[in-house]
């Protein structure tokens, strides 16, 4: 009975811990744009962020969810077209290519894609 007990136990444990390191749940204030630079709060090269009722989810180049924000935990961050929140505002290399698409926005460096960004409110 007690070895019952413990492999539901070692299961239940596991399937936790996969939870926990599948998603990053950012629990405090970004108060930085995402990005890449120095002054940025980091995200993965070739990532996906997506903008949905009240939250932004980032996914890494291989489309895992990387991380989820509440916008309301996000700080202001003061742009050249004025104040906007931390999650909606990016950091790009300098040279970067900026596309916009009929459902968000596309960023190219080098060739390459570095960021996408979704709304689907």
């Amino acid at each position: 009975m007690k070895r019952k007990y413990v492999v539901i136990l070692a299961v239940l444990l596991g399937l936790l811990l996969a939870g926990s390191l599948a998603l990053s749940k950012h629990e405090g204030k970004i108060t930085k744009p995402l990005g890449f630079g120095r002054n940025a709060f980091k995200i993965p090269n070739g990532s996906t962020v997506v903008h949905s009722n009240g939250s932004t989810e980032i996914y890494d180049s291989s489309g895992r969810l990387w991380l989820r924000i509440d916008d309301r935990n996000a700080g202001n961050v003061t742009t050249p077209f004025g104040v906007k929140k931390a999650t909606n505002v990016f950091q790009v290399p300098s040279g970067s290519l900026v596309k916009q698409t009929s459902n968000g926005t596309v960023v190219y460096y080098h060739g390459k894609v570095i960021l996408r960004v979704l709304n689907s409110t």
